[in-house]
């Protein structure tokens, strides 16, 4: 990203654990890190993308495919972070997910900021309303889109191309 100066930022709630869980990456999957997709120059082994464990059946995850193919269709290459940057999961389930509590929203706002800063961000894009919350409580100006997970796809797709046309030139 340091290369190419992303100046738009993707803000999603939290790590998802079939996603960024695992990769350590905001939006992505095994596969889509491991592989990368058609038309993407971004991810995958050529670009020095690893695994913590090698394995041989890849996670996929469906927002990460969604949100990746609508950024691609589009021509946008975002940075991309989350309000609570840690995966937060039932009791005793790391294989599940659940919203972060306000404390731990709270750990995420220094580092938040310390992307935004660091990347010169000139465009910031909420992907769901606890993104959208966190943003506006640190006064950062953004746009908020649904998030794709949990029938938002179509709204997600309109969104971002709402916000090409008319916020993201």
């Amino acid at each position: 990203m340091s290369k190419i100066k992303p100046s738009v930022l993707l803000v999603g709630e939290a790590p998802g654990y079939k996603g960024c869980r695992l990769t350590g990456v905001p939006f992505t999957s095994e596969h889509l890190l491991m592989n990368n997709m058609a038309g993407l120059k971004l991810f995958g082994k050529e670009a020095g993308y690893g695994l913590a464990v090698e394995k041989e059946k890849l996670l996929r995850e469906a927002t990460a495919t969604i949100i990746w193919e609508t950024l691609l269709q589009h021509h946008i290459i975002a940075l991309a972070w989350n309000a609570f940057p840690f995966h937060p999961h039932k009791e005793g389930h790391e294989e599940s997910n659940r919203t972060p509590l306000k404390g731990e929203l709270l750990i995420g706002e220094k580092p938040l900021l310390r992307i935004i800063d660091l990347y010169k961000i000139k465009r910031v894009v909420a992907v769901g309303g606890k993104a959208e919350q966190t943003l506006g409580k640190l006064n950062i100006q953004c746009h908020k889109v649904r998030h794709p997970a949990q029938g938002g796809k179509r709204d997600f797709v309109e969104g971002i191309k709402k916000l090409k046309e008319n916020y993201l030139y």
